[in-house]
């Protein structure tokens, strides 16, 4: 166990090594120094510890239309700043990670990437994996979402640009059946 910080402006972390789930308990601080003893019986702090790791994250910001681009963001908590977890996912490349503080104090370490989304992306699983080391091995979570990408703008802008128009015979009401690309929902039958 070790003490870093300052106790006197009250900015201070104990960080626990090879702890198991058995040391799952109540804990009192105590102060000692220079003959001077005090626990704050009042004010426990009750600990669990558990056996896996934390579920990763995925989020994306940005809007999901082809040809946007958005910013695709896996994170994890990180307990232990010195021991980060791993992270990786299945998209082509993994980038390094950096470590995020939160403002209660807590750190997360996170990957992020960009990607310029095309209809070929629509249904696309997203793999998030978070590796904690942990005493003789790994202990490994996962996150799917997968991606649901909206061409619809796209398809009418396009058709605005170009000047495409649909006709059909006198006396009915154009369609969208000369589309060139059709609909990637129809396609995959959702």
């Amino acid at each position: 166990m070790t003490l870093t910080g300052d106790l006197r402006q009250r900015n201070c972390t104990t960080l626990f090594t090879e702890i198991h789930t058995s040391h799952s308990d109540k804990y009192y601080l105590r102060i000692e120094n220079q003959g001077f003893k005090s626990t704050a019986t009042c004010d426990p702090l009750q600990i669990h510890v558990r056996d896996s790791a934390w579920r990763p994250s995925v989020q994306i910001s940005g809007s999901l239309r082809e040809q946007q681009t958005v910013v695709i963001s896996c994170s994890a908590l990180t307990p232990c700043p010195d021991a980060p977890p791993v992270l990786s996912w299945s998209l082509q490349q993994t980038p390094a990670h950096s470590l995020l503080p939160n403002p209660d104090g807590t750190v997360n370490s996170i990957i992020q990437q960009s990607l310029l989304l095309s209809e070929e992306h629509h249904g696309l699983e997203l793999l998030c994996s978070a590796l904690y080391p942990v005493r003789g091995g790994y202990k490994e979570a996962k996150t799917t979402m997968t991606l649901t990408v909206d061409h619809s703008t796209h398809l009418q802008a396009r058709r605005r640009t170009t000047g495409q128009t649909a006709r059909g015979p006198p006396g009915t009401s154009p369609s969208m059946r000369d589309n060139p690309r059709p609909d990637p929902l129809q396609r995959i039958g959702t």
